[in-house]
């Protein structure tokens, strides 16, 4: 089933701890980083997939996803930190210096 492309311009919304993000402001959004990821990327293909992309708010100690779980999202830490746990060897895995979130 295909949806047609929206023709008006998105509203935010939040649902819960959920907040769907336009594509306004992701590629106008303050955080830099965020920013970057999204400016490359059509206007026309984020307002299709316009609640693909969410802001979600999580408390300490809140599991977010476990290793082998099937999942079709990406993860960006706008602010705080997360602890990521591995069962599995990362010997082919290229080791990154931390990142600073403001």
């Amino acid at each position: 089933m295909t949806r047609p492309a929206p023709t008006t311009k998105a509203k935010s919304r939040k649902i819960g701890n959920t907040y769907y993000l336009t594509a306004d402001e992701l590629i106008g959004h303050s955080n830099l980083k965020i920013r970057e990821a999204f400016q490359g990327v059509a206007r026309p293909f984020l307002r299709w997939n316009a609640r693909a992309v969410v802001r979600r708010t999580f408390n300490k100690g809140d599991l977010i996803c476990r290793e082998g779980d099937f999942g079709r999202t990406a993860f960006m830490v706008e602010k705080g930190s997360v602890e990521v746990l591995l069962a599995t060897s990362l010997k082919h895995a290229v080791k990154e210096p931390k990142a600073q979130t403001s």
